[in-house]
This record gives structure tokens, C-alpha cells and sequence, in this order.
């Protein structure tokens, strides 16, 4: 029942491209997630194959139990997962796994992607909890998946995106 409220909530305040003011989520929306190539029947891989094709990102980070996900990935050979470097990528299932990300993993370029950000009250509560934190200066949540940056040259903003 919540998810069903959560996303009639969502549908209610979330915009499209043309309500969004910032150039790097414009481009992200018009030349990556709004692409009709379906590159996954999941939505939420659908996303993460895209924003990963888009960035160009090679270093991700991931829990390893994650089989379904990186079977997705099979056809990107120089993919490195959990490497010790700051990663381009990473990939939580849950914004309770926040927590255990270190400042040291990430760069000014990196994207948190994280699933279930409406799996219930709690989870939402925390994605909105996590959107106001100073380090993530672009937060942009897509319903079916959040997605967290950390650019320093960007004002910090909030997006709630159709998709």
C-alpha cells in the first residue's frame, strides 16, 4: 500500500525535462534516460546501464551478492568492480547501505545509485533525510531508483523526475 501512495506522491510532483533548470540534469534526462533504446526490461537497470554508458564510468563498487546486476554489465568487458581507487559508480540496494560508503571512494564525478528508495516509509523517510546532506550537492529521485552527486561546481538542487 505505501509504495502505491509513494508513487501517486511522485507522479503528482515530478517534473520532465522541461521543468528543470540545471544544464547537467537537462542533459543527463534529454541525452541519456529519456533515449527510447530500452537497454534492459528492468527500469531501474534500464537507468543504471544508461547513466553508466553516458558517464563513461569503468570503476564501480557493489556488494557482491548483487549477481542479477553485473550479469547485466557482461557486455562491458572493462568494467572494474570494488577496485581500491575512488569509483565512478556506486551501487547500493538500499539507502540504509549509505552508511557505508567513505569519502575517500568517491570524486567530484562519481554517482550513488541506489534501488529502493521507496520500499517502504522508513526508506523514503531516509532518501529525504540523505537529500539534504551537504555532500550531495545533485540528488535526482526517479521513483524506482535515487541518484547522488557529488559535484562541488554545481548549487545544490533537488529533482523529482518523471521517467
Amino acid at each position: 500500500m505505501h509504495l502505491i501512495f509513494q508513487y501517486f506522491q511522485h507522479l503528482l510532483k515530478s517534473t520532465n525535462q522541461h521543468g528543470v533548470h540545471s544544464p547537467f540534469v537537462f542533459d543527463l534526462l534529454t541525452k541519456c534516460l529519456y533515449q527510447k533504446q530500452k537497454l534492459h526490461s528492468s527500469k531501474y537497470l534500464d537507468i543504471l546501464i544508461k547513466s553508466m554508458t553516458y558517464f563513461k564510468m569503468d570503476a564501480i563498487s557493489m556488494d557482491e551478492k548483487l549477481i542479477a546486476v553485473k550479469k547485466a554489465f557482461k557486455q562491458q568487458d572493462a568494467l572494474q568492480f570494488n577496485e581500491n581507487k575512488p569509483f565512478d559508480l556506486i551501487y547500493l540496494e538500499h539507502t540504509e547501505d549509505l552508511r557505508t560508503i567513505s569519502t575517500n571512494a568517491v570524486h567530484n564525478d562519481s554517482m550513488v545509485f541506489i534501488h529502493q528508495i521507496h520500499k517502504n516509509k522508513e526508506a523514503t523517510q531516509e532518501w529525504n533525510l540523505i537529500c539534504k546532506q551537504k555532500e550531495y550537492t545533485v540528488s535526482i529521485d526517479l521513483f524506482y531508483c535515487g541518484l547522488l552527486f557529488f559535484r562541488k561546481e554545481q548549487e545544490k538542487e533537488h529533482f523529482i523526475i518523471r521517467i
